[in-house]
């Protein structure tokens, strides 16, 4: 029959059972802490892998003193256990029960089917709308964004009537503190006029085109790209008419709209988003450009869709985009791209299967006009708009020297930029040819004219030959303008900051170099040394200095580079065409020509902002101990109630980490830290490094007292939860062994003056004793005992010592209790004065820490051996290698100190008929481990004289 234990196994796996028999009367992986605790800023309910402190500070902020008065100590703590090594770092924060209509995001959907062209009235496809902040992520396990979720919202009471989630949908994934505004346009790419059949025929060798894209195979892959520029803030009308910002919009009562252009000092127009996001007082964050089809990969196999660019910087600019290819069933393929309903026509032709996609771009409506010639039965047709009837003269090109020129045939070949309808919009002049299937060509025509006449032109470099005007700009804009800044202290240069710096930090001298109080610096006196560090850092000035480059010359003024530049125009003389289109010899059908200007930037983009959630919950409105306790409960409570957070957090496919590092203030209540200590025992293979309270958390507690009849502090009451024969409404007290005792050890705080603020601050010391448990796998055993002077001092910049000066019987009451206390030893710094876990009632071996170390330690190794032997058959042959390899784990362990004995069984004695019937494998080990020598007693016995040597004659019997 099986034993109970063993009964209750009931699906195939490998399971641990440790049997504490001792009641008294180095790993191949990367070693990582899980540093838990609460951020107002990055990324939440997720562990994120962080290499160092700037890594640290760029994804969640630096130190925050407001968070810290509220008993949140994740920031500091983090940065101090970096100074260890790498961490995963778990922001978790609870969004149950927050106040009706917080912890909400603002999130924008762009919509084809509204109207989007509409010369009539101003027309938008936005709609803002809002969902929580749960409805954004996969809450399976740690919180991961789902972008499907942005389609998959149900419609009835969040959007509009008749309204349905956008193609394209973007949210915020963050507080209003990182909320953004965005501009989105279509853009013209490179290479990839192509179109999307032969895409994925020919660039991806014979792959099927998606279903989505059924209907739109003769489309070119150029026409589906756009770019979004991201920018922090809201660019309200008072921003954007500030002296720094207005030349890039148009302000007109509370809207804002981009320019079309803007110009720069010669008088070129410049592309308006990109000079903004170049521009210092934009925020500019970043841009991206993509194609707007899901999961689209390009020649070398990667996915270059837009929102996957977006999704992956989500930590950057805590946005979300969401692409609905269910949209692209619906479009039209049949020559009209998007449907588009009540537009007003008037002199607008839509093309076949023109930028179908970029459409979607247009915020304001704007479009261009464009007029078009049909050639029928060997006549052209000009029958659009208010130009009907236009000769071919209308579409004369004066001027134009042929890129390739036969004389015998009186051939031109016009380029292919010619082809200029794209994604970044029409310009105007700009000229679409397009064959009789409706495909944009390269084009051949014949020149019916010949020479006219010799004109003088100009010429730039490798340039076609053209006005002045235009070659000298050219030149111009060869001329490259370079800036050096070098640093200027005490009549010296330097090339950088740092070595200004340093050279006048030299100078500072301290007024006593033994007991320093004032420091000096250029004939002023300081009071502490940072004030002169910044006096001396202020003493140092830029200074910079502009060249100009042109042609790998180096000119003093831009004149003289713009000079060198015109020297190089060549003046010649060119042949002049007047080219019509009477007589074609290649299949062009139509030809589309833009009459207004559209620029790139599409005219009057809208500024769109999106507004992250706030956060709702019971934030305290003061420091005092239960404003504090109720957060910190209320942020732990997130371990309660998303049950998929606590099921990652303990087991081993999910995540990995040796140590769980409190980053809570300690505060006095019943079951301290009970939440973090239960993820340690689930874990099984984790030990939790805790803060206990601050001894002045218990000597001003108003609801449970620790003070004598004389209303003085005493450390005694604490093991006692507190003094009974006084008012209490709770009992203090640590985990108990159903909550996980023996996986955690508590450690007193820590006095520290900040570097920073100079101010001497309380704070709790997980961080630090993590950083001296890590040296253990790199310069001790697993197992090693951390404590003592030896190896249990705590470093860190600023420490004063202990929160509180604990004498011996302060150290007799709390370290029986499970309270590793920090003391100051004279010339050896503050120190880990023991090792207990909270398990301390009753005591065993592991009471001790360095013993669930040990247990850990044993256990991880044992079980990758059974791992190499998982599902091989049960014979004695396999139970007998197992126990040899087990024997070598455990006598290795015995030659390094961590054990007295062991004894290994893997037979018939415990792999019994039952077992073995079951599918199961039994190994059992047993172990006497090692004890430490933490309470070191030193023996004098005194004798008068002559009294020393009659015992010893006593004892031999002499």
């Amino acid at each position: 029959m099986l034993p109970n234990y063993l009964a209750q196994i009931k699906s195939s796996g490998i399971y641990r059972f440790v049997w504490d028999k001792s009641e008294i009367p180095g790993p191949e992986a990367e070693i990582l802490r899980l540093v838990i605790g609460y951020s107002e800023k990055g990324p939440f309910n997720t562990p994120v892998y962080v290499k160092n402190e700037d890594e640290f500070k760029k994804i969640f902020g630096g130190k925050s003193r407001k968070m810290e008065r509220y008993g949140m100590w994740f920031h500091r703590s983090a940065i101090q256990a970096l100074k260890g090594g790498p961490i995963l770092a778990l922001n978790l924060k609870n969004f149950e029960d927050a106040p009706e209509g917080t912890n909400e995001v603002e999130y924008t959907t762009f919509n084809p089917s509204e109207t989007i062209f509409n010369l009539d009235e101003e027309k938008h496809i936005i709609d803002n709308l809002r969902m929580t902040v749960k409805q954004l992520y996969n809450t399976d396990r740690f919180w991961t964004l789902e972008p499907e979720h942005l389609e998959e919202l149900e419609i009835d009471g969040i959007l509009p009537t008749n309204k349905t989630p956008g193609y394209i949908t973007i949210t915020t994934t963050d507080s209003k503190d990182t909320s953004v505004t965005i501009f989105m346009r279509g853009y013209e790419p490179k290479g990839f006029d192509v179109p999307i059949a032969e895409w994925y025929s020919s660039v991806l060798n014979g792959e099927e085109v998606p279903s989505y894209l059924e209907g739109h195979e003769r489309d070119l892959v150029s026409q589906f790209f756009a770019e979004i520029f991201i920018f922090r803030g809201e660019f309200t009308p008072e921003v954007a008419a500030s002296d720094k910002l207005s030349k890039f919009f148009n302000v007109n009562g509370n809207e804002v709209t981009l320019k079309p252009f803007i110009t720069n000092a010669f008088g070129e127009k410049l592309d308006t988003l990109t000079a903004l996001a170049a521009n210092d007082a934009s925020n500019f964050i970043k841009s991206y450009s993509g194609i707007l089809l899901p999961d689209f990969r390009n020649g070398n196999n990667t996915v270059i869709s837009l929102d996957a660019q977006v999704n992956g910087d989500n930590y950057i600019h805590k946005l979300m985009m969401r692409l609905n290819q269910d949209m692209l069933y619906s479009i039209d393929p049949e020559g009209t791209g998007f449907q588009i309903s009540n537009i007003d026509t008037t002199g607008w032709h839509e093309g076949p299967n023109i930028n179908p996609l970029s459409r979607i771009m247009s915020l304001d409506g704007v479009s261009p006009i464009i007029f078009t010639a049909t050639f029928e039965e060997g006549q052209w047709n000009y029958d659009q708009g208010e130009h009907q009837g236009e000769s071919a003269d209308y579409y004369k090109y004066e001027g134009l020297t042929p890129s390739s020129f036969s004389a015998d045939g009186y051939t031109a070949i016009f380029n292919d930029d010619e082809n200029k309808f794209g994604s970044t919009g029409i310009t105007e002049g700009d000229v679409m040819y397009m064959d009789g299937a409706e495909n944009p060509l390269s084009h051949v025509v014949k020149i019916d004219i010949p020479v006219d006449q010799k004109v003088t032109k100009y010429k730039f470099s490798n340039d076609f030959p053209t006005d002045r005007t235009d070659a000298v700009d050219a030149a111009h804009a060869a001329v490259t303008p370079e800036t050096e800044t070098t640093y200027i202290y005490n009549e010296q240069s330097f090339t950088t900051q740092e070595e200004a710096f340093a050279a006048a930090e030299a100078d500072i001298e301290p007024n006593d170099p033994d007991n320093p109080t004032e420091w000096t610096f250029g004939g002023e006196t300081y009071q502490t040394e940072e004030a002169a560090v910044d006096a001396a850092h202020a003493a140092v000035t830029p200074e910079t200095e502009t060249t100009y480059i042109y042609n790998e010359q180096s000119f003093t003024t831009q004149e003289e580079a713009f000079a060198a530049a015109e020297a190089d125009i060549e003046e010649v003389e060119v042949n002049t065409y007047n080219v019509t289109f009477d007589n074609v010899i290649t299949d062009v059908t139509t030809i589309y020509k833009c009459i207004s200007s559209v620029t790139a930037t599409s005219t009057n983009l809208k500024p769109l902002y999106l507004k992250g959630y706030t956060y709702g919950n019971p934030k305290p409105v003061s420091t005092r101990q239960n404003d504090k306790l109720d957060w910190q409960h209320y942020q732990l409570a997130a371990l309660t109630n998303y049950k998929g957070i606590r099921q990652a957090l303990t087991n081993r496919v999910d995540i990995q980490y040796r140590y769980l590092v409190d980053t809570y203030e300690g505060f006095v209540e019943a079951n301290c830290k009970g939440a973090l200590s239960n993820i340690c025992m689930e874990k099984d293979n984790t030990l939790g490094i805790l803060n206990f309270p601050a001894l002045a958390s218990f000597s001003k507690c108003k609801y449970v007292s620790f003070r004598n009849e004389k209303n003085e502090f005493d450390t005694k009451y604490i093991p006692q939860g507190g003094n009974s024969i006084k008012p209490m409404s709770c009992v203090f007290t640590l985990p108990s062994q159903e909550d996980g005792a023996s996986w955690v050890g508590f450690f007193t705080c820590l006095k520290v003056k900040d570097v920073d603020t100079g101010i001497k601050e309380i704070i709790p010391s997980a961080a630090l004793v993590s950083n001296e448990y890590m040296k253990k796998f790199s310069t001790y055993l697993p197992y090693t005992i951390i404590a003592g002077s030896n190896r249990g001092v705590v470093r860190e910049q600023g420490l004063i010592g202990p929160d509180f000066n604990f004498s011996r019987e302060d150290l007799d009451n709390l370290e029986p209790f499970g309270v590793n206390c920090m003391v100051y030893v004279d010339r050896k710094g503050t120190v880990i004065n023991s090792e207990q876990t909270a398990k301390q009632n009753p005591v065993t071996t592991l009471s001790n820490i360095h013993v669930r170390e040990l247990v850990i330690f044993l256990q991880d190794e044992i079980e990758k051996l059974l791992n190499d032997y998982h599902w091989d058959f049960n014979t004695p042959n396999l139970q007998q290698t197992i126990k040899d390899r087990a024997d070598v784990i455990l006598e290795t362990c015995k030659n390094n100190d961590g054990i007295y004995d062991y004894l290994n069984v893997c037979d018939s004695s415990n792999n019994t008929d039952d077992v073995i019937n079951n599918s199961m494998f039994v190994l059992s080990t047993t172990i006497e481990p090692t004890m430490g020598a933490g309470k070191m007693v030193q023996e004098l016995t005194i004798y008068r004289k002559g009294g020393m040597k009659a015992v010893l004659k006593s004892d031999t019997g002499a």
